[in-house]
C-alpha cells in the first residue's frame, strides 16, 4: 500500500495507538490482582506461591513467543484488521475465563491465551509501516512502543484501585475494556493494505510467503525464516542481546534497590514508574527527530553505547539519586528497538512486514521467558548481598556485544534488496 494522504493517516495512526494503549492497560490492570488471587486459590501464602506465581507470568512470555510471528504472517496474508478484532476477542474470553474460574490451571491458561492473544503488537507495527513512508517509519515504531509502554504505566495503577473492589475486579474491567477494543476496531480502524477497489493489496499465489510455512502451523517458521538470512543476522542478534539485558535488569530491580539502597516497595515502584515515563518520553518525542537527523544506524549504535555505559554506571551507583541520575541519560537506549525496526522494514517488500515485525517480536518473548532465569541464578551467585551489581555487568556486557554486531556490519547497503529468504519478487514487480 502507498502511504496514506496526511489527514487520512493521522486519523489511521491515531486508531492503531488507541488500540494499543488500551490493549496494553487491559494487560496491566491484572497484575496487582493475580497474586493475591493465586493465594486465595492455593490457600497457601505470598512464599509458598511465588513459585508457581512466577512460572504463570512465564506462560505470558512463552505465548507471545510462540504467536508473535506466525500472527505478523497472518497479517500479511488476511489484513492487519481482522487480526487485531480476533486477538482482542480473545483476550475478552480469556480475562472471563481467568475471572470466572477459581483454579490455578485455568490462570495459567489463561495466561498462556494472554500472551498469544497479546502478540498483535507486530501487527500495529507493520499497519504503519503499510501506511507511512519509510523515512517516517521510525517515528510509528517509537509511538507504538510509547503507546504500549503507557498503557503498561496506567494499567496497574488502575487495576490496584479495582482490586479493592474485590480481586476478580481487575479481570472483569479488563475484560470489558477487551470487548470495547475488538469493537472499536471493527467499527473504526481501517484496513491498511487494500487496494482503491477495496481487495487485500497481496493476493495470496502472488506472494508465497503469505502462505502458511512449510509444517503447517509451525509458529516458529517465519523466525527461523529471519533468521536464515544473513542480511538480518546481525539485526537480529543485536536486538535479541539488547532485549535479554534489559529484561535481565527489569526482573532483578526490586531486589537489587532492596539490597542496596534498602528502598521500600513504594520507593521502588515510584523508580519504576520513572523508568516507564522516561522509555515512553524517548520512544514516543526523540524516535523520530535523532533518528531522522542521525540516520537509523548512528542512533542504533548511539542508543547500544548509552545502554553499555548506562549498565555498567547501575551496578557501580552506590546512592539512589545516582541511579535516577543514571536512569534519565540511559533512556536513551530506547532508541534501539525502533532504530532496528526501522533498518529491517527497509529490506523486506510490503508484503513480509507483518512476518518480520513478528519475528522481530519474537526475540523479545524469547528474551522475557530466560532472562528472570538468567539474572536469579546470577544474582544468586554472586552473592547477591555482597556483589548485587553483577547482573548489571553482565547485561553491559552482553549490550557491548550488540555493539560489536552492528558497528562491523557493513553501514551502506547491507539491507539492499531482500532476499529470497524474506520475499518472493523484487521490488516494483
Amino acid at each position: 500500500m502507498q502511504a496514506a494522504p496526511a489527514q487520512s493517516r493521522k486519523h489511521m495512526i491515531a486508531a492503531v495507538l488507541s488500540i494499543i494503549f488500551f490493549d496494553s492497560l487491559g494487560a496491566g490492570l491484572i497484575i496487582p490482582a493475580l497474586p493475591g488471587l493465586l493465594e486465595t486459590f492455593s490457600g497457601t501464602g505470598p512464599a509458598q506461591v511465588s513459585l508457581t506465581y512466577g512460572g504463570i507470568i512465564s506462560l505470558y512470555s512463552v505465548g507471545l513467543f510462540i504467536a508473535s510471528p506466525l500472527l505478523g504472517q497472518l497479517s500479511d496474508r488476511f489484513g492487519r484488521k481482522p487480526i487485531f478484532i480476533v486477538t482482542l476477542t480473545g483476550a475478552m474470553v480469556d480475562y472471563a475465563i481467568m475471572a470466572s474460574f477459581s483454579s490455578v490451571v485455568a490462570l495459567a491458561v489463561g495466561r498462556l491465551l494472554a500472551g498469544i492473544c497479546g502478540a498483535n503488537f507486530p501487527t500495529a507495527s507493520a499497519y504503519l509501516t503499510d501506511i507511512l513512508p519509510p523515512e517516517r517509519r521510525d517515528h510509528g515504531f517509537g509511538w507504538v512502543g510509547a503507546a504500549f509502554g503507557l498503557g503498561f504505566i496506567v494499567g496497574p495503577v488502575v487495576g490496584g484501585l479495582m482490586a479493592g473492589l474485590g480481586l476478580r475486579a481487575p479481570f472483569w474491567g479488563a475484560a470489558g475494556l477487551a470487548a470495547a477494543n475488538a469493537l472499536f476496531s471493527l467499527l473504526v480502524l481501517r484496513e491498511s493494505r487494500v487496494r482503491p477497489g477495496g481487495r487485500l493489496e497481496v493476493e495470496p499465489e502472488a506472494y508465497p510467503g503469505t502462505r502458511l510455512p512449510r509444517g503447517g502451523l509451525n509458529p516458529l517458521a517465519p523466525l527461523l525464516r529471519l533468521f536464515s538470512d544473513r542480511q538480518f543476522q546481525p539485526l537480529l542478534a543485536a536486538l535479541l542481546l539488547y532485549h535479554l539485558a534489559m529484561l535481565m535488569i527489569q526482573s532483578i530491580w526490586v531486589l537489587f534497590t532492596q539490597v542496596r539502597f534498602g528502598w521500600t516497595a513504594a520507593q521502588v515502584g515510584l523508580s519504576l514508574t520513572v523508568f516507564g515515563l522516561m522509555a515512553a518520553v524517548v520512544q514516543g518525542g526523540l524516535v523520530g527527530p535523532v533518528l531522522g537527523r542521525l540516520g537509523g544506524r548512528a542512533g542504533l549504535l548511539i542508543g547500544l553505547a548509552v545502554s553499555v555505559a548506562g549498565c555498567l554506571l547501575y551496578g557501580l551507583a552506590t546512592a539512589g539519586w545516582q541511579l535516577y541520575a543514571v536512569l534519565v541519560v540511559a533512556s536513551l537506549g530506547w532508541l534501539v528497538p525502533p532504530a532496528i525496526q526501522s533498518l529491517a522494514s527497509r529490506g523486506v517488500e510490503a508484503e513480509a512486514q507483518g512476518m518480520l515485525q513478528g519475528g522481530l517480536m519474537a526475540s523479545y518473548g524469547g528474551a522475557s521467558a530466560v532472562a528472570p532465569v538468567i539474572s536469579t541464578a546470577v544474582f544468586t551467585w554472586a552473592d547477591g548481598e555482597r556483589h548485587p551489581g553483577a547482573v548489571f555487568f553482565l547485561a553491559s556486557a552482553l549490550v557491548a556485544v550488540a555493539f560489536m554486531i552492528v558497528a562491523q556490519r557493513r553501514p551502506d547497503g547491507a539491507l539492499e534488496g531482500a532476499t529470497d529468504a524474506v520475499t518472493a519478487r523484487p521490488r516494483g514487480g
